[in-house]
């Protein structure tokens, strides 16, 4: 029985240090990639994203062998600052909007059609991979998660759903070894019990089991958070090194360094991590960015970027005597923070009422790995469609293991009862 595991992922060609992608033979295989982002209202998500596909474009991946999901509303929404563009640096000397393919937009973005596209099970919405046993796959995935999911624009990707997927790609032979690098909030969780389980997967995450990732490069020009620690520090160490020189593992450890606010954590094959970057993210030249050094320090992250963001565009209103919008905002910050707050003793009322022994508070006191995969689905299905919906309030995620800590002790149908009976309706706030 496969266990459940690993979030987004994507091949990679088989290649030979020093020698091109292009050039290889097709018994080597080919690279292929998945890049995905789950959100709909993150600038630095979809900066982050498309400064991913030039990244393996530069470096010679296939552009028929890259596909993105990406939503798509940010470049070109009334309200950018430069339209048409996507940063990913403080610098602003490239927009990463430019030449950046994107495959499946808007409502396209679902859990079905990104699983699909992994499988390499047809679909009508857009490509998905067509690999084999000989190719590698590289999956980038970028966006809000919680203990065991990560969201999508209006539904969740539980742990268990993506098991499947990578179960089934293992069992169709369809790679020879996988590869993710997963930026969102408690995304340890989703591979910490179960990547040991198969033997060509290679994972990181920007954070461990009980912790949120950051934002990072906050631009006074944008108005936005142009990108993620964990992921700004990937790509630039890409962009800045020959891939045929330097190993998945010197990535890593450069990533761990430069992720400051969270753990930036390592699962899988330790024989894939030894293996050089271009095998995985192509191993032509690339262009090599000439970018002053910027010093990525702590204060640079934020794990709360909703509410920093509006926090920053309040002092700039301010400073500017736009006493208007500076009103607005504050009203705005109030109804956030008040959500958060009614938010925060719903659940805890909820823990409350049903946590009435010992051994039920210590289970619910603390983030404990993820067992039962199925349980835990079931759960965070119901309490997304019926209780808050995950996908808008990333916020809740941060209380979400009290609830799937009682899978420990009942079943899927007993806490789905619970839930029931303390949430009659699906509370429509916004905390973001």
């Amino acid at each position: 029985m496969w266990l459940p595991t690993i979030f987004m992922s994507s091949y990679c060609l088989l290649g030979v240090s020093f020698v091109l992608p292009n050039s290889l033979s097709h018994e080597d295989g080919e690279i292929h990639a998945v890049i995905a982002v789950g959100s709909d209202e993150d600038y630095r998500h979809q900066a982050d994203a498309c400064h991913a596909y030039h990244v393996l474009r530069e470096h010679g991946v296939k552009e028929e062998n890259i596909i993105q999901l990406n939503y798509d509303n940010i470049a070109n929404d009334a309200s950018a600052r430069f339209p048409g563009t996507l940063y990913n640096h403080p610098n602003l000397t490239r927009n990463y909007y430019e030449g950046c393919k994107i495959d499946y937009r808007a409502e396209q973005v679902t859990v079905d059609n990104f699983l699909n596209a992994l499988s390499g099970k047809p679909s009508s919405s857009g490509p998905v991979l067509n690999t084999t046993a000989n190719d590698r796959v590289f999956v980038y995935f970028v966006d809000h998660g919680g203990p065991g999911y990560v969201n999508f624009p209006r539904e969740e990707l539980s742990a268990h759903q993506l098991n499947k997927t990578i179960a089934e790609m293992t069992e169709n032979k369809k790679y020879k070894e996988l590869v993710f690098y997963v930026e969102a909030c408690f995304s340890g969780s989703v591979f910490e019990n179960t990547a040991p389980y198969y033997k060509d997967l290679y994972v990181i995450t920007a954070a461990n089991d009980h912790e949120p990732s950051s934002a990072t490069y906050w631009s006074e020009e944008v108005m936005e958070y142009l990108g993620d620690e964990f992921s700004v520090a990937w790509m630039e160490f890409s962009d800045a090194n020959d891939l045929h020189m330097t190993t998945l593992q010197d990535e890593y450890e450069n990533v761990k360094r430069r992720t400051t606010t969270s753990h930036a954590q390592q699962f899988g094959s330790k024989k894939i991590a030894e293996e050089t970057i271009d095998e995985f993210q192509g191993g032509e030249g690339g262009n090599l960015l000439d970018r002053e050094p910027i010093e990525f320090v702590a204060e640079q992250g934020t794990t709360d970027p909703a509410l920093s963001r509006m926090q920053r565009l309040l002092e700039t209103h301010t400073s500017n005597g736009n006493d208007q919008e500076a009103a607005k905002l504050h009203k705005e910050i109030d109804s956030l923070l008040t959500n958060r707050k009614i938010a925060e003793v719903d659940i805890n009322g909820f823990i409350k009422k049903v946590v009435t022994t010992k051994e039920l508070r210590e289970l619910t006191s603390e983030h404990k790995p993820i067992k039962d995969y199925q349980c835990h689905h079931d759960v965070i299905t119901y309490f997304s469609e019926h209780c808050y919906k995950l996908s808008d309030n990333p916020y809740i995620a941060k209380f979400m293991h009290k609830i799937i800590s009682l899978c420990y002790a009942m079943t899927s149908d007993e806490i789905v009862g619970l839930l029931k009976s303390h949430w009659q309706e699906r509370r429509n706030v916004k905390v973001l």
